[in-house]
């Protein structure tokens, strides 16, 4: 009887596993459990959540986890901070969905096979369409940041300036945004246009970007599509010395 069920269990995960990434629905599932357990905290608090690199989250070379790991584990710390805020069953409530929608990722160190790890998240900016989150992967023992992440996350069919308003009241926002965060939303922005640009795609716009970059005020034949691309070289010494300043660090 009892190999029976383990056959029967075995046979219905097997293909399962084949065809749905089941360890990411458990995990998502597990934390959004374990994220009603604890302690509530308020839209523009810190949110932190922990774990071990485990095998299975090992590259090839087999001693540190996975660049593609990285992404994930924000994935889950997005969950709990959302979770935990009550900003995501707010917008599930009003019929809304939140998309990840961009995201920049500085690997800055190896993150060693069976080190404990913490993901810190903070709220930067949100606006009547998006949230702009960052995320620090940062090893216990010793306190390093081995990654950091700039993420924004879109909602749909909802409006995060109402969201926020609804479970945080009078929650402001901040008066600024870091440097290199504003630069990375000003990218995005651009990106954004110079896609919508063309109906063609990217590549049509990007040739469109070439032929602007020395060009200081002109647009091209689709309207304002290169807004940002005047002040290129304006802004390149600075762009330049803010990597500067985020590789030293």
């Amino acid at each position: 009887m009892v190999m029976w069920i383990i056959t029967t269990v075995a046979a219905c995960l097997f293909p399962a596993y084949f065809f749905v990434d089941v360890n990411y629905f458990i995990r998502s599932a597990f934390t959004v459990l374990f994220a009603k357990t604890r302690k509530k905290i308020g839209f523009l608090d810190t949110s932190t959540i922990y774990g071990v690199v485990i095998p299975s989250d090992v590259d090839f070379l087999l001693t540190h986890m996975n660049n593609a790991r990285f992404l994930r584990e924000m994935d889950f710390a997005r969950i709990d901070h959302g979770t935990r805020s009550g900003f995501m069953q707010e917008a599930m409530r009003r019929g809304g969905m939140i998309l990840l929608s961009a995201s920049f990722i500085r690997y800055r160190l190896p993150l060693p096979v069976f080190s404990r790890y913490k993901v810190v998240t903070n709220i930067v900016w949100w606006d009547e369409k998006n949230v702009y989150l960052t995320h620090k992967i940062i090893t216990i023992n010793d306190n390093i940041i081995r990654a950091i992440v700039y993420a924004r996350s879109t909602c749909l069919r909802v409006n995060p300036l109402e969201i926020a308003e609804k479970i945080n009241p009078g929650v402001e926002r901040p008066d600024s945004v870091a440097p290199d965060y504003s630069k990375w939303m000003e990218t995005l922005e651009l990106s954004s246009q110079l896609m919508k640009a063309n109906g063609a795609g990217v590549d049509n716009s990007l040739q469109q970007c070439s032929v602007q970059d020395d060009q200081d005020t002109k647009t091209n034949g689709n309207g304002n599509a290169v807004v940002m691309i005047a002040n290129d070289k304006a802004n390149s010494n600075e762009v330049e010395n803010l990597m500067l300043q985020m590789r030293k660090d």
